[in-house]
């Protein structure tokens, strides 16, 4: 079982497990936009009917460096740089200068919540339910 740190008036998540799905970097921009802070985080967003599925893959990274934070419909992924990262991970976002670097998602329906989170084998999966 994952528990990740997740802020949400105070509540945890905790998730189990999750299908592999790949993901196409596509979404739809009128129920969902990308949030413009400091990025580089490899971020693929998949929507159906009813869910929004968000994978990143964040090599080299520890679950505890981890924050997921769910505010006013902008789901933002905080990620917290491990001091080394082995040289077939790198790349030039975990490679540079930065402590942390993060993502934003802004979700337009009003009443979408996360309903699972998931971290293994360096992706991390959220899946995101439009509807209560």
């Amino acid at each position: 079982m994952t528990s990740l740190n997740f802020i949400d008036s105070g509540q945890f998540i905790e998730s189990s497990t999750f299908f592999k799905i790949v993901f196409d970097e596509v979404f739809n921009k009128n129920s969902i936009n990308l949030v413009p802070t400091n990025h580089c985080i490899d971020l693929d967003i998949n929507e159906n009917e009813e869910s929004y599925f968000v994978s990143a893959y964040l090599p080299g990274v520890k679950e505890e460096n981890i924050r997921l934070e769910h505010i006013a419909n902008v789901l933002i992924i905080n990620v917290k740089k491990t001091k080394f990262i082995p040289l077939q991970l790198r790349n030039n976002c975990n490679n540079g200068n930065f402590h942390y670097f993060r993502r934003g998602i802004y979700v337009r329906e009003p009443s979408a919540s996360i309903s699972f989170i998931d971290f293994s084998k360096s992706f991390l999966k959220i899946k995101i339910s439009k509807y209560p």
